[in-house]
């Protein structure tokens, strides 16, 4: 596809666009002159500025005017400041723009209340959503992305928004209904592996290794053993049952885990982060 003409606007410059933004300029798949940028916080703003090399807007407004396709990147709670803001300027612009949304929990039936208020037939159906939830591994093009189009949004706006993702890493369509608890897998989960590493190397510690022998063994371990589940056929758990030999050392850790209810700890507080993307949703 090519984006040589498409200008692609970010509203807010926290972690996620800027993950997108460098994956898109490094992997050349948009012109950085293609690229605009706008955040409240001078400071981040500034910091896309300078590495991505990409160009400013002076607001929202002017911001959503001259771009193609809009990010929006703002955090759940500042959502419906920023669109009312933007629904002020779709009553004077006649122009097709693509709205494309990494807020956790907010709907797209949320987005268009308020971005559609007062618009119908052709006017509501150039203002397209489709919701994305990525991850941070997007940073170093690993991310895993799963995207959700709106009623109005057209299988070539599909399209677009998984091209435009793919140098990030992985993309999926899902059913918006799955959103949430894409949310709590995937957007959240790398924080689950950063607890597990974590918690390893302050295990490995306490017994005995220093924080630079115990940092290399279990990032390496990590490393290898999510490469190891996408080089195999095998699933998860049959890996695992692969090195726990009946009566070894992995053995007796798996049945110390077991014990102390980790697997249903964890699976509660997945279901817990899936009831929060709802509640932010609200």
């Amino acid at each position: 596809m090519d984006f040589g003409s498409i200008k692609i606007g970010f509203i807010g410059a926290g972690n996620m666009a800027r993950a997108i933004m460098g994956a898109l300029v490094e992997s050349k798949t948009v012109p950085q002159r293609n690229i605009l940028a706008f955040d409240s916080s001078r400071e981040a703003l500034d910091l896309v500025l300078n590495r991505w090399g990409v160009a400013s807007a002076a607001d929202n407004a002017e911001l959503f005017s001259r771009c193609d396709v809009i990010v929006l990147a703002v955090k759940p709670q500042v959502m419906p400041q920023v669109l009312e803001e933007l629904a002020q300027k779709t009553r004077r612009d006649d122009g097709r723009h693509l709205v494309v949304s990494v807020a956790a929990g907010v709907s797209i039936a949320a987005i268009t209340k308020i971005l559609h208020r007062g618009l119908t037939g052709d006017a509501a159906a150039n203002l397209p959503v489709i919701r994305v939830m990525p991850n941070t591994p997007a940073l170093v093009g690993a991310g895993m992305s799963a995207i959700a189009g709106g009623a109005l949004a057209g299988e070539n706006d599909l399209d677009l928004v998984q091209a435009l993702l793919r140098p990030c890493g992985k993309v999926l369509i899902v059913d918006e209904a799955e959103m949430d608890a894409v949310t709590a897998v995937s957007g959240s989960g790398p924080a689950y592996v950063f607890f597990l590493a974590e918690v390893m190397i302050e295990a490995a510690a306490a017994l005995g290794l220093s924080q630079e022998k115990a940092g290399t063994l279990v990032l390496a371990t990590v490393e290898g053993a999510a490469r190891l589940l996408n080089a195999d056929d095998k699933t998860p758990e049959q890996l695992r049952r692969q090195v726990t030999s009946p009566g070894g050392t992995t053995q007796a850790a798996i049945s110390v885990l077991e014990e102390k209810g980790v697997r249903r700890a964890f699976i509660d507080a997945i279901a817990a982060a899936r009831n929060r993307s709802r509640e932010l949703g609200k």
